[in-house]
């Protein structure tokens, strides 16, 4: 049976800026991701059709010739080409490449491109597929939330919810939140699809986030909703100015950014305000998390990081032309390690380094 849980209730509003306090999960180190510069580029045969992944090795691009591409994150090299057409971003991880073709699922070698498994659907799908463990989670029949096992291309269980989702389902080994067309955020069990509770918010919803034991929805209502991951009542809502455009976040802290051209870190357990800092440009995606940096790729073409204990400003590079979703953010095992990808959407992509400082100047010589 569905608990349905009503919008009415008690929620805190956080408004009021708290003093800066330590992130106690961030690193005290400061993440090298720029000044960066090209340690390769390469021009693709055709323009991407979605934004790309990567697992440390390669980059993964679906491209508008009904194409999906890998490049080595080394060089930029093409590693392989495999004729699938895709209009969603993949996602990689455990040796496997997961590509959503209009009514298949794909499973890729991630160092062959050759098939592992095919799981046909009987209609179209389109929203962003997800990975938790040995599932591969994603809506495939419409309103149908279909959890196949990873290693197998087997079909674990479906669901039918209320409406379908054009967003990537987040979660983890026990229970998947999806936010839906009709307002729903629903929380399903991860091991057989059970509905475990349902709540309805207002305006479209973007992009959820799982932030420890809180789902992080924002709308275009202007407002960000904190649910508890439980039982779906609501934790706090903040209100900001413009259309939520999505959030991520740490034990700590969630950061959000909106159409007000804003990006905000609140407290996790009780949504108040620690600092803000306006963006240049339109936020295209939600914030990205590396290391202790939250970084911020926008429409501008502009990607920007910030000290995500501070809201400092770590530096931003401009692309060459629009890019074409989220950054790629790889960590980085060596000093001169490409740790940031970026594709745009005349076709080129970018792989990037920390620019070196400069030397230091030599020393004057006695006259």
């Amino acid at each position: 049976m569905i608990a349905s849980v009503a919008l009415a209730g008690v929620t805190i509003w956080g408004q009021g800026p708290n003093p800066r306090r330590q992130d106690k999960d961030a690193t005290e180190l400061q993440t090298r991701l720029m000044p960066a510069e090209p340690a390769w580029t390469v021009t693709l045969d055709a323009a991407p059709s979605a934004g790309g992944a990567n697992d440390g090795a390669s980059i993964y691009v679906p491209l508008r010739s009904e194409k999906v591409v890998a490049l080595s994150r080394v060089d930029g090299r093409v590693v392989w080409t495999r004729d699938v057409e895709s209009m969603t971003r993949p996602v990689a991880g455990g040796g496997l490449v997961f590509v959503l073709a209009s009514d298949e699922l794909f499973a890729l070698d991630s160092a062959t491109g050759s098939d592992r498994w095919r799981v046909p659907f009987d209609h179209d799908a389109s929203a962003r597929i997800s990975v938790f463990g040995d599932r591969v989670v994603g809506f495939t029949d419409r309103s149908t939330l279909a959890s196949i096992i990873s290693t197998e291309g087997r079909v674990a269980w479906r669901r039918e919810l209320t409406a379908p989702s054009p967003h990537a389902v987040v979660g983890d080994a026990s229970r998947l939140y999806a936010a839906l067309d009709d307002g729903a955020v629903v929380a399903v069990s991860a091991s057989n699809g059970d509905v475990v509770w349902q709540r309805k918010l207002p305006g479209a919803l973007a992009q959820p986030a799982l932030v420890s034991n809180r789902v992080i929805v924002g709308s275009d209502t202007n407002e960000v909703f904190a649910l508890e991951s439980d039982t779906g009542a609501i934790a706090w809502r903040w209100r900001v100015g413009g259309d939520v455009v999505g959030a991520a976040g740490s034990p700590e802290t969630v950061f959000i950014v909106a159409l007000d051209n804003v990006l905000r870190a609140v407290g996790q357990s009780n949504g108040n305000q620690r600092w803000k800092k306006p963006l240049a440009s339109r936020p295209a995606s939600p914030p990205e998390l590396f290391g202790d940096l939250v970084v911020i790729t926008s429409a501008a073409p502009t990607i920007t990081a910030f000290n995500r204990v501070t809201g400092e400003s770590a530096g931003t590079y401009v692309a060459p032309a629009e890019v074409e979703g989220p950054a790629l953010l790889v960590p980085a095992t060596g000093p001169l390690d490409v740790v940031m990808v970026v594709i745009t959407r005349d076709g080129r992509v970018v792989g990037l380094r920390p620019k070196p400082p400069a030397p230091p100047p030599a020393p004057s010589v006695p006259s």
